[in-house]
């Protein structure tokens, strides 16, 4: 939704169906991933902006391509994309328009969005629903951002040296004795085959961020004084999810543990876990 409503008038009948349509498309049971446009009529107007301020879509806001904040744009976004100046080359090539605005880095991060969920669908199909949530999709776009804010990704880095590098990782592991020769890589000419699949499996890896839905491995919270009961499904992948947010000391001795894969009940530091 590449605009925005900014009205005092909330109570509308028009308003409020428009609201009960994003709300039924973002439930549970639809899980539609919508974006909207931030206002670019700033952030000290007195107006609502919808569909953003329902908080049912990941709000974008226009930005250079250096990553920074259109100074017409409100603060109020979970990205930032590219919305200054953004070439459009007419149908038949021979002329480009230039266009600036919100609702321009909206179309970019749909268009983002699109390749990620593809990439999940080249290297899984259909077997996992890995950035079909909006809070998992904020988190990826997160994720391939830099800066204090962490909100304009990075695509060339990420989708382009990051992939290429586990592309030389990957390559080394699955053809230990290959020639390495020359490095450069042009991603239009690679082809399909186990060794782009995964690279690709590790790129997404590197983008998903985890959630403490995502740790199945654990059927009780782990805290201070409670027993974490460990079981074998995707124990591994629980442990890159701690690995990442780790942020104590015990955490880490956990993780090292659970590496051993052993069975036995280990106490230290007041934190019993069952492994």
């Amino acid at each position: 939704m590449s605009w925005t409503i900014q009205t005092t008038a909330t109570d509308s009948t028009d308003l409020k169906s428009l609201q009960q349509a994003i709300e039924r498309a973002s439930n549970t049971e639809n899980n539609i991933l919508m974006f909207c446009s931030a206002s670019d009529q700033g952030e000290h107007t007195p107006q609502k902006c919808f569909p953003g301020d329902w908080d049912r879509c990941i709000r974008i806001g226009g930005a250079t391509f250096a990553g920074d904040k259109l100074t017409w744009v409100d603060e109020k976004v979970d990205s930032w994309f590219p919305g200054r100046d953004v070439p459009f080359p007419s149908g038949d090539g021979k002329t480009v328009a230039y266009e600036s605005g919100s609702s321009v880095a909206t179309a970019a991060a749909t268009g983002l969005a699109g390749v990620l969920l593809y990439a999940v669908r080249l290297v899984h199909g259909n077997k996992t629903k890995i950035f079909q949530g909006r809070d998992e999709l904020r988190n990826a776009f997160e994720k391939m951002s830099t800066g204090s804010d962490k909100k304009f990704p990075r695509c060339n880095e990420i989708l382009g040296g990051l992939f290429k590098e586990k592309f030389w990782k990957e390559k080394q592991r699955q053809m230990p004795n290959a020639d390495r020769g020359n490095r450069s890589l042009s991603i239009e000419t690679l082809s399909w085959d186990k060794i782009s699949q995964g690279a690709l499996r590790e790129l997404i890896e590197h983008i998903q961020v985890c959630t403490p839905r995502d740790i199945t491995v654990f059927s009780h919270v782990l805290t201070r004084n409670r027993t974490a009961r460990v079981s074998n499904y995707g124990w591994t992948r629980a442990i890159e999810c701690y690995e990442r947010n780790a942020r104590s000391f015990e955490l880490t001795i956990l993780i090292w543990v659970l590496r051993l894969g052993s069975c036995m009940v280990l106490k230290f530091d007041e934190i019993e876990v069952l492994v």
